[in-house]
């Protein structure tokens, strides 16, 4: 039944939700583990940027090219900057205006997270997974 969805930003959504719940079950995990937001920031997204790439060649863009590691590596780097770069600067910036509670640190990942969303999803859909 989920093969037959046809709608790439159905299917985006899809993926999104299951990386964004292991992004943040990751990042509670280590923030209660009193790892401060940042690094855990960088573990959470990094795992989840692991299974995304996987999801979204194959599931979401149905992607037939052949060169895997060139695709790997742009998908790499999209989403390197969104995760390691857009996500670190809200993440700090919230901080600084907000505090370091624990409610603040979730607050400051979905503002993040969103940012890094839109950011994902325009560079997937018009050059990585371009068929």
């Amino acid at each position: 039944m989920i093969n037959k969805i046809n709608n790439v930003k159905t299917r985006f959504i899809l993926v999104g939700v299951l990386n964004t719940a292991v992004d943040f079950s990751i990042f509670s995990i280590l923030i209660h583990g009193s790892l401060g937001p940042l690094p855990a920031n960088y573990i959470s997204t990094s795992v989840a940027m692991i299974i995304s790439f996987a999801m979204s060649r194959f599931f979401t863009f149905r992607s037939k090219n052949k060169n895997i590691k060139t695709q790997f590596l742009g998908f790499a780097v999209t989403t390197g900057v969104g995760v390691w770069a857009i996500q670190p600067i809200i993440l700090f910036i919230i901080q600084i205006l907000f505090g370091s509670s624990f409610m603040i640190a979730i607050f400051g990942k979905c503002v993040a997270t969103g940012a890094s969303l839109i950011w994902n999803y325009v560079v997937y859909s018009k050059i990585i997974f371009k068929n």
